[in-house]
């Protein structure tokens, strides 16, 4: 038997298709996915963009008006002239001797608002700056949860 006998082992055209159809196959799942993850990202992104401006467009208006109350303290405004002030913003304000307090909020969404509250007696104090839920929370009752009784 001579070396020219042997045959090689040949691979038919059947399999070569079938891994350009599975490698195919995988590329589009792959790019599928991607496209996903692409989509999803950039909705997150769009939505975090649009709660990181309403916030910031809260904190403004919240700066400004203990802006207007730091000025008319620093003016050595009265109390009369700080609960008119008050009145004309709509804030609420408290008058306990000579401390004045002063709280507001502004609006950040449907469910959320920025609380602001300051004090002023010898001194200009800045007490609360918090976001606070503003909607009231409803628990999801919808799914029947096992409460580790046994069933009768």
């Amino acid at each position: 038997m001579s070396v020219s006998d042997k045959k090689s082992p040949k691979i038919g055209m059947g399999i070569i298709s079938l891994i350009v159809i599975l490698t195919v196959l995988c590329l589009a799942v792959f790019s599928a996915m991607t496209l996903s993850m692409a989509i999803g990202e950039r909705n997150l992104s769009i939505r975090t963009s649009e709660a990181v401006h309403a916030y910031y467009r809260a904190e403004t208006a919240c700066t400004q008006i203990a802006n207007q109350i730091v000025r008319l303290w620093e003016r050595d405004a009265d109390q009369e002239m700080l609960l008119d002030f008050a009145e004309t913003l709509d804030l609420d304000c408290q008058i306990d001797g000579n401390i004045v307090y002063f709280s507001y909020s502004c609006a950040i969404d449907d469910g959320q608002a920025l609380f602001v509250e300051i004090v002023i007696d010898d001194a200009f104090r800045i007490v609360k700056w918090q976001t606070e839920t503003t909607v009231e929370w409803v628990p999801d009752d919808s799914i029947a949860v096992w409460d580790g009784e046994m069933f009768d």
